[in-house]
């Protein structure tokens, strides 16, 4: 037995409930308090502050307005609310009560949002790093360092997943495989500086499960 202590227009009353203080924080109690005191005030405008959503005959979900809070209510109980308020509407005081005592029950807090890393956080640092040197095999002409480099870390890109690439250096070597004529073959080499295991971000995110 938990006994929850509320405040209507000034007047202190204390609830004696089970599982208030297990289900609900201390900010979704103060907003419970305030939307069941304007309920109370105004049953007519119980759609305001109560919203259900799915099939009351089968379990529907529960919000209150201002309050994160949800939970499962079913037709008796959505008809014991609006009998509450019409029993209690001349006593705004005792209504507050008994309508409190039936919805903070039925309301469950979300679990506390954890933190995790993902992806989509972005990247915090990575966990190795190091060069690699990829040499091309003979070419002819028509190629470039440049286009080797892009296919070395195309390669690359299928070794480290994830990872981050840098060209540091390129080069190549001319060899003339038909003296006299000109026909020269090129072989092309390219320095990357390789970023891999990327580590991502820790934080709060609806990519946390």
């Amino acid at each position: 037995m938990h006994v929850i202590k509320i405040s209507l227009a000034g007047i202190a009353i204390c609830v004696a409930t089970v599982g208030i203080a297990r289900a609900l924080d201390r900010s979704d109690l103060a907003a419970l308090q305030v939307s069941v005191r304007e309920m109370c005030v105004q049953p007519d405008r119980k759609g305001s502050y109560l919203n259900v959503s799915g099939d009351l005959t089968a379990g529907a979900t529960l919000r209150v307005a201002g309050v994160e809070a949800r939970g499962k209510i079913s037709q008796d109980q959505w008809d014991g609310i609006s009998q509450r308020l019409d029993e209690y509407k001349t006593d705004p005081r005792q209504c507050a009560i008994s309508i409190i005592t039936l919805l903070a029950p039925l309301l469950n807090s979300p679990p506390e949002a954890k933190a995790c890393r993902d992806p989509s956080h972005g990247i915090e640092r990575y966990e190795r790093e190091f060069d690699v040197t990829r040499q091309s095999a003979e070419m002819g002409g028509g190629h470039g360092q440049a286009e080797w480099c892009n296919n070395a870390i195309a390669i690359l890109r299928g070794e480290h997943p994830g990872a981050a690439f840098t060209v540091v250096s390129s080069g190549e070597r001319t060899r003339n495989h038909c003296p006299p004529a000109n026909c020269p073959q090129y072989t092309y080499i390219c320095t990357i500086n390789v970023r891999a295991s990327p580590v991502y971000i820790e934080k709060v995110s609806s990519a946390c499960r």
